[in-house]
């Protein structure tokens, strides 16, 4: 079977790193059935704002509605062949770590262990007031009780968060769990747009860069900040980059390798290289 130039690049590429950090986004999980932000032909995505977040009941009732019918898909959503492949070659020594700006916990699903989440997860909620986490899983439940009535009204297109659209009578209608400890705010254990990585999580991306020796971008445009520093990072420290991703990104001025191509068969062939008896 002929081996094309992309796999050859990232096979190469890979071979050669001996502590590789790679760094993951939504385009990862789309073949797991979640959408990402910024395909041809998506429609214009308005994230929810942290500020918004906090300061209006009537932001956190929409958001909420929409999590608690999303939630019900996101739950149940499996790892797709690039989480898979992703997972085996960290097993097999060729990935050090994953810093994934993904919530959806996938990675992990798929069974891979060092993984950093730098944008949170979806699995879980905190209270504003007391910091109390909890599973998201529970908190589903206590909304499910408080908005039986509105289960399966008006669901419309799956976001790339795990919400989905919702008519806005049928947010203005939904009733919001406080904190069980505290009658607090809670909030997903995720970073909206406009807020901040956490300190602990800062700092340990920031660790990861400086270790590898090697990065590689995968499904992901680099779009927000917080992911594309780490490049910016890694160039500064004269760590080669390789990107894999269908699609400009940000980091591609600082490259040394792009490839244009789909995640799952180029990991795939990268791997299979890999392995092959020399």
């Amino acid at each position: 079977m002929q081996v094309s130039a992309a796999v050859k690049a990232l096979h190469t590429f890979m071979g050669r790193a001996q502590r590789l950090l790679v760094v993951t986004g939504a385009g990862v999980s789309t073949d797991s059935g979640i959408p990402d932000y910024r395909s041809k032909g998506r429609p214009a995505y308005n994230p929810i704002q942290h500020g918004d977040f906090v300061a209006s009941e009537a932001t956190r009732r929409r958001y909420w509605a929409r999590s608690m019918a999303g939630f019900q898909k996101m739950s149940t959503v499996k790892p797709n062949p690039t989480h898979q492949v992703l997972a085996r070659l960290e097993a097999a020594g060729r990935i050090g770590h994953i810093i994934t700006q993904n919530v959806d916990r996938l990675h992990q699903s798929a069974g891979s262990r060092n993984v950093l989440e730098l944008h949170g997860t979806i699995h879980t909620a905190e209270c504003l007031s007391c910091g109390q986490r909890v599973p998201r899983g529970a908190l589903q439940r206590r909304l499910l009780e408080r908005n039986a009535s509105l289960m399966g009204q008006g669901v419309g297109m799956q976001r790339p968060d795990g919400d989905v659209e919702l008519a806005d009578e049928i947010a203005e209608r939904f009733q919001v769990a406080p904190c069980h400890t505290c009658g607090g705010i809670l909030k997903p254990s995720v970073v909206f747009f406009g807020g901040t990585l956490r300190a602990e999580v800062a700092i340990e991306s920031k660790r990861l860069v400086e270790e590898a020796d090697a990065v590689l971008a995968v499904g992901t445009s680099l779009s927000t900040f917080s992911a594309f520093r780490l490049f910016r990072a890694a160039n500064e420290q004269g760590k080669p980059i390789a990107i894999l991703n269908d699609g400009p990104t940000r980091a591609d001025g600082i490259a040394a390798l792009k490839i244009e191509e789909r995640c799952a068969p180029t990991l795939l062939g990268a791997e299979e290289a890999l392995n092959a008896p020399r």
